[in-house]
């Protein structure tokens, strides 16, 4: 009793420690952010800003676009392992957004946990809920890893030789297709799942390979459009160049991968940010990066609640419909 007490509490003071380091990093890059916006005040506030209001609209219709996009290529693989069962798009867009808010919970798991708890409230089978947690999770962040990888190779040609440009695509390209094969991605996915303890994939509920590259491809557009959202936020308050507006897209497709795969800050806290501010430091002055990389934090969280609220409305709207249906009848 006494070896398994100890080991308990060696396991919460572990995650304590982890909660603290987390919180720790987060605070530093803030501090250093928000350092480096105070100690150039003076160049900020003689900077020209020129604010537009149909730069602001496109970057949230681009902000809702990236969230409706997510959606439906969760849907969609919804479908492809819920043998026969359908969600309605309305009906997935209320689960899907009732789930959103779970990503700025720590940890990476609230989110999914979220789709499966919403989906089943509302009929929907657990098990394809489930599988379907694990493939959007697998399957965006390979998605946005390639994506990213793609703007490295766009932002920094110049930095190699053209000759070393055609090898290194061939080895991602080729990476890419041994590790998308269903049986090794099966093994990867399922090695993860027991080093977690969760019941692995079976065989016949994993996707296809048609439907692995078909669902990998659907997630190359979120980050595109989550990167125009940006670039357009900060070019509604900036006037910016069109090769520093491809920057602002990359940047953010670059950062969005490294904040989804470090497991200590909730929805990225602060190592987006940090990431952001660090590329444009190749396009912008440090301050003006450091401004873009606070400002995309708050401006997200803004469209994610006015999204939510967007949501709650339909949802009501629905529901009423329904009783009033029920009560004609």
């Amino acid at each position: 009793m006494a070896i398994i007490y100890s080991t308990l509490m060696n396991k919460k003071l572990s995650k304590r420690y982890l909660r603290l380091f987390s919180i720790l990093v987060v605070l530093l890059i803030f501090v250093f952010l928000g350092r480096t916006v105070l100690v150039n005040f003076d160049e900020i506030k003689n900077f020209s800003f020129s604010f537009n209001y149909f730069y602001l609209f496109l970057a949230f219709v681009f902000a809702f676009l990236n969230i409706l996009s997510l959606c439906l290529i969760w849907r969609y693989t919804f479908h492809q392992v819920s043998q026969g069962q359908r969600a309605g798009i309305f009906q997935s867009f209320i689960i899907f957004i009732k789930s959103w808010f779970g990503k700025y919970l720590p940890g990476r798991v609230w989110s999914s946990l979220g789709k499966i708890y919403f989906g089943s409230r509302d009929h929907l089978a657990v098990k394809p809920l489930g599988l379907a947690a694990v493939f959007e999770f697998v399957l965006s962040t390979i998605s946005q890893v390639l994506a990213a990888v793609f703007f490295l190779f766009l932002l920094f040609r110049q930095a190699l030789p053209l000759i070393y440009y055609i090898p290194l695509l061939g080895a991602v390209a080729g990476a890419g297709i041994f590790f998308l094969h269903p049986r090794i991605l099966a093994w990867f996915i399922n090695y993860f799942l027991k080093a977690f303890k969760k019941k692995p994939i079976a065989k016949q509920d994993f996707l296809s390979c048609p439907s692995i590259f078909r669902i990998i491809l659907f997630y190359l557009l979120p980050p595109l459009l989550v990167g125009l959202s940006f670039a357009f936020l900060i070019k509604s308050f900036i006037v910016i160049e069109s090769w520093q507006f491809v920057w602002l897209i990359g940047a953010f497709t670059v950062a969005n991968p490294i904040a989804k795969l470090t497991l200590i800050a909730p929805a990225g806290l602060g190592i987006r940010e940090g990431s952001v501010a660090f590329m444009l430091n190749f396009a912008l002055t440090s301050a003006l990066a450091s401004l873009a990389a606070l400002a995309s934090r708050l401006w997200f969280i803004s469209t994610d609640i006015i999204i939510f609220a967007f949501a709650f409305v339909i949802e009501k709207v629905i529901s009423r419909k329904k009783k009033s249906i029920t009560n004609n009848y």
